[in-house]
């Protein structure tokens, strides 16, 4: 069974040695979607770099296997911080594993189902990019930009 948890220092090291033994494409990294993500392992440094920037999210949010799971994390992991105020939140950092697509559809889809949740009070998420490009991702209203080459997400 899958679920999500919200990357703590107790799960850190373990993320960090799962992110090290197993090919993700950072797809979105700082705020900025990378426009040549490949599918790669990372070096510890870079891994560290990672983490920390995950961590420095007000949601860094992972998605991790059941316990009975010989799989530690799952295939998306995304960060976001706080846009103009505490009702707005963007994506600050995204790691899929393949498939690309699907990946980013399923993790973008479930960061929004968690966010819904009214003790966030979080009203839009901004991706930066077209989510037309990726197909379904949910039952959320959606404004997508193609020439700015983002969308928000209306999760109220």
């Amino acid at each position: 069974m899958m679920g999500f948890t919200f990357l703590t220092d107790k799960l850190m090291e373990d993320f960090e040695h799962y992110l090290c033994h197993f090919q993700y494409n950072h797809v979105v990294r700082q705020g900025i979607r990378s426009q040549t993500c490949i599918s790669k392992n990372y070096s510890k440094s870079e891994v560290e770099e990672i983490v920390k920037s995950f961590k420095n999210c007000e949601f860094p949010i992972v998605f991790t296997a059941g316990s009975k799971s010989t799989i530690k994390f799952w295939d998306y992991h995304i960060g976001l911080k706080y846009g103009n105020d505490k009702t707005e939140v963007y994506i600050h950092e995204m790691l899929v594993r393949e498939p690309l697509i699907e990946n980013c559809t399923r993790g973008i889809t479930m960061a929004s189902y968690i966010l819904m949740n009214k003790k966030f009070g979080v009203k839009r998420m901004i991706v930066p990019f077209d989510l037309e490009e990726l197909g379904d991702c949910g039952d959320f209203l959606m404004n997508s930009d193609s020439v700015q080459f983002t969308s928000i997400i209306d999760l109220d």
